[in-house]
């Protein structure tokens, strides 16, 4: 009887520490989504990319980045890219080359980042982005949306 209560401490702490290393140590591209938006300008010599990378076990991590690089598989570079994180609307509109992008906080105009297009930020107060992306108004007005 002690070997089996013995044997059944061992076999929950097994499965204790399996699901504890599981949960803090995922495979590299475990729960990971991206996606990558090319936009073109109109003589066709330059192209920007909006992309957008989600992770966690609920989705809950996101960063969008601005970039020169069409690689989908990226990692945000301050230096070269335009850099937006956090899980709010991301809306922006692609009109005569010029990217116009509706957000809550801008970002910094990255030194290394260089292109025929134009990248406005137009900065809103909270309650105004989320008018905007209510009722998906902003479909009105030609924006599109990239992250919810």
């Amino acid at each position: 009887m002690r070997i089996l209560v013995i044997g059944g401490i061992v076999i929950g702490i097994g499965f204790a520490l399996f699901i504890l290393f599981y949960v803090t140590i995922p495979s590299r591209n475990a729960d990971v989504y991206n996606e990558v938006i090319a936009l073109q300008s109109s003589n066709g010599k330059s192209r920007i990319y909006l992309k957008k990378k989600v992770w966690g076990m609920t989705s809950d991590n996101q960063v969008i980045v601005i970039s020169n690089s069409a690689n989908k598989e990226f990692e945000p570079n301050k230096n070269a890219d335009y850099f937006f994180s956090g899980l709010v609307p991301f809306l922006y509109k692609f009109d005569h080359d010029t990217l116009f992008i509706y957000t809550l906080e801008s970002a910094n105009v990255p030194p290394n980042f260089h292109s025929d297009i134009h990248v406005i930020q137009n900065i809103m107060d909270s309650p105004e982005l989320y008018k905007l992306y209510d009722n998906e108004s902003y479909k009105k007005l030609g924006i599109s949306l990239l992250s919810r």
